[in-house]
């Protein structure tokens, strides 16, 4: 039967200074070793804090050590998530789902792949799995953003794709990379099924090939809308 061979209670609710279990290891030597040899998980957390994280990890003192280790020697080919999360309600639309702060200079993110066949790797999946798929659907954004002078958020730059048909056998795709101009986010290189088009907000700006030897080897004059080969101010 379902039973508790220990359980810990902290029976009042205003005993909010107490620490129900502390465990203290003054010695180089593993603080608590969990062995699951069955087949359920070995920690279950359950909390119904509000306002307070789950769960603290602190390492304040971590020099060429790492504040938490996640790993697995499996080798079963089956699919599976190492690590998942998951906002579990479509109402909760303000989750930011994983949030990494760097509080220093240097890499934020780093995806390393040591496998040594000529297979593409390491790989980033960024998949929209919707249950009603619809063609212009957005399937993912990846944002620039940065502070400005009246400390506003301000998506300076971005690149998204979305699915222009998702007819079986027939589907195209579309990707759009954008960036400010004056306060607004226009639209200055997009490739998709039908051709690839820069500048595709008609905005007053130029577009310049350099060759080795000529910084105007093609130009295109936005505003005069004049194109020259070899000429930095074609009329």
């Amino acid at each position: 039967g379902t039973r508790e061979l220990v359980e810990i209670i902290n029976d009042h609710a205003s005993a909010s200074g107490t620490t129900v279990l502390k465990i203290q290891q003054d010695a180089a030597a593993v603080g608590l070793d969990i062995d699951q040899n069955g087949n359920k998980e070995a920690i279950t957390i359950d909390s119904i804090s509000t306002t307070e994280g789950v769960m603290t990890l602190v390492g304040s003192s971590v020099t060429t050590g790492r504040l938490a280790d996640i790993y697995s020697n499996s080798s079963s080919t089956g699919t599976r998530d190492l690590v998942r999360i998951v906002n579990d309600h479509t109402n909760a639309t303000n989750v930011t789902v994983f949030n990494v702060k760097n509080d220093s200079t240097g890499t934020i993110a780093k995806f390393e792949s040591t496998d040594a066949s000529a297979n593409a790797n390491p790989v980033i999946d960024l998949y929209r799995n919707s249950g009603s798929p619809a063609d212009n659907d957005l399937l993912g954004k990846v944002n620039f953003t940065g502070r400005n002078d009246n400390s506003q958020d301000v998506v300076y730059a971005n690149m998204f794709a979305y699915n222009q048909d998702v007819s079986d056998g027939t589907e195209n795709g579309n990707v759009q990379i954008s960036t400010m101009l004056a306060g607004t986010l226009s639209s200055f290189f997009q490739v998709g099924a039908g051709g690839t088009v820069f500048n595709q907000d008609s905005k007053d700006v130029d577009f310049t090939v350099e060759s080795n030897g000529n910084t105007h080897m093609i130009f295109v004059d936005g505003g005069s809308d004049d194109v020259g080969i070899g000429l930095s101010n074609p009329s």
